[in-house]
């Protein structure tokens, strides 16, 4: 990204994708995902050409190699780099857009005038709050707050995995949305070098 070439090419992106989704337009972080996306392909790109180049000194013979050569010749053409780079982002935002959204805790319906009222239509909010906290971090229901999102993943996932952590955070009163926020929002691309970034994103979207 020193390259005034690189950042010009991160700019159009950002800048296009936000004008075609100017209902959701650039929010903090974006950028993040758009750098791993650009230099994961990057290096595609820079393998592909160096294996290229070896392969031509050692006279490869081998038709279907070079089938295969000419496949990814025409697959990772240079030209088209933005294009790979734009689509990937694009469907990485498409599953991924909700996670920027306020983590502020759900409405609950009540009648405060009603004392009876408010124990049943609370009763109904607990019992419909409590739903939605099994659902799991895609979730694309009625209610997909990314706040009951951070909350099942504390007071759900944590406390079942690691009491004594979850034990902890609650008595100092440490609430997810103070760290778990970066995390979701960027995929921990602020957390980690960049290799090991790309290997963590493989596993998250090739597993179910």
């Amino acid at each position: 990204f020193r390259l005034k070439q690189t950042r010009h090419s991160l700019g159009n992106l950002l800048y296009i994708w936000s004008r075609i989704n100017h209902s959701v337009g650039y929010l903090q972080g974006m950028h993040d995902l758009a750098s791993i996306i650009t230099c994961a392909i990057y290096f595609d790109y820079q393998i592909f050409n160096n294996s290229s180049d070896e392969s031509n000194d050692e006279d490869e013979d081998d038709v279907k190699i070079q089938k295969n050569t000419q496949t990814l010749e025409t697959l990772l053409d240079p030209k088209y780099m933005e294009h790979d780079i734009y689509a990937i982002y694009d469907a990485l935002l498409k599953l991924t857009v909700k996670f920027f959204e306020a983590a502020v805790p759900p409405k609950h319906n009540s009648d405060d005038d009603d004392d009876d009222d408010d124990d049943d239509d609370g009763g109904d909010d607990r019992g419909e709050f409590a739903r939605h906290l099994n659902r799991g971090l895609f979730d694309s229901g009625s209610n997909c707050s990314l706040y009951l999102k951070l909350h099942y993943l504390q007071h759900k996932l944590l406390k079942h995995f690691d009491l004594s952590l979850y034990s902890h955070f609650e008595g100092i009163g440490l609430s997810p949305q103070l760290f778990m926020l970066r995390w979701i929002r960027v995929i921990f691309s602020r957390e980690f070098f960049l290799d090991q970034i790309i290997k963590l994103w493989d596993e998250l979207f090739v597993s179910e």
